[in-house]
C-alpha cells in the first residue's frame, strides 16, 4: 500500500474533517515533544503554527457528505 492509498482510506473511514484534525494534533504534539526533549523553541513554535493552520482549513471545507 502506498502512502497515497493509506491516506485515502484514513479519509474514506472517517472524513477529510477528522483527518485534518488529527494531522494538526499530531504537529502539535510534535511541536510539544519538540520543546521539551530539544529545547528548539523556533521549530517548536513552526510545528504548533503548522496544527493551528490545519485545523483552521477545516472550518473552510464545503458541507459535503464524507468531508465533514
Amino acid at each position: 500500500m502506498t502512502p497515497y492509498n493509506a491516506v485515502e482510506k484514513l479519509i474514506d473511514k472517517y472524513s477529510l474533517a477528522d483527518v485534518l484534525i488529527m494531522i494538526g494534533d499530531i504537529c502539535n504534539e510534535k511541536a510539544a515533544h519538540i520543546q521539551v526533549n530539544w529545547q528548539d523553541e523556533g521549530l517548536a513554535i513552526k510545528w504548533n503554527k503548522a496544527g493551528q493552520i490545519v485545523k483552521r482549513s477545516v472550518k473552510s471545507l464545503p458541507k459535503v457528505s464524507g468531508i465533514k
